[in-house]
């Protein structure tokens, strides 16, 4: 596997975030790259867009999710029933408290490179603001962030997926400005 643990983990220290990693309680259903990404990489306990990762969560509320192999977090505050989830097909969704569920990505370690992606764009931008003192994101920046998704994970970017209504949430903004 081809998973660059080493920047993943750096990247998101920078920024005070711990990592949640899976040691032994790992569900038998997990696969083997699966298993790997979990014990060697974890994910922060805040990711992006609006990601807050507990592996635990499941040991900490009942949570029953029809298709979860795993509860990997929750969205929008830490609190919320609003989850991010591994699906017993290995895919990555998120699953609102009225049972609106969204497609995120294809597998954790296009989950892991999504977030690394976005995380990195984004710190793009703010050096950006940090130089210029201001500046508004472009059509140009989003379609390249656009791209580099596309490129870990074709399908996170087609309909309405979580990382292409992102992406379109952006465009809007900037139409309206």
């Amino acid at each position: 596997m081809n998973f660059p643990y080493v920047s993943y983990k750096t990247h998101f220290e920078n920024f005070g975030c711990s990592f949640y990693v899976l040691q032994h309680e790992l569900p038998p259903s997990l696969n083997t790259e699966e298993k790997e990404l979990l014990q060697e990489g974890g994910l922060p306990d805040e990711g992006l867009p609006f990601f807050y990762f507990d592996l635990h969560l499941n040991h900490l509320r009942d949570i029953f999710i029809e298709d979860c192999l795993l509860p990997l977090g929750t969205c929008l505050q830490p609190d919320s029933n609003y989850y991010i989830y591994l699906g017993k097909d290995h895919k990555i969704y998120t699953i609102d408290e009225h049972g609106r569920k969204q497609f995120v990505n294809s597998n954790l370690r296009a989950l892991m490179s999504s977030l690394l992606c976005y995380s990195l764009w984004l710190n793009d931008i703010e050096d950006i603001v940090e130089q210029l003192g201001s500046y508004e994101v472009s059509n140009e920046d989003i379609f390249e962030l656009y791209y580099e998704l596309r490129s870990i994970d074709p399908a996170a970017v087609k309909g309405e997926n979580l990382w292409s209504d992102l992406m379109i949430t952006n465009l809007l903004l900037q139409i309206q400005d």
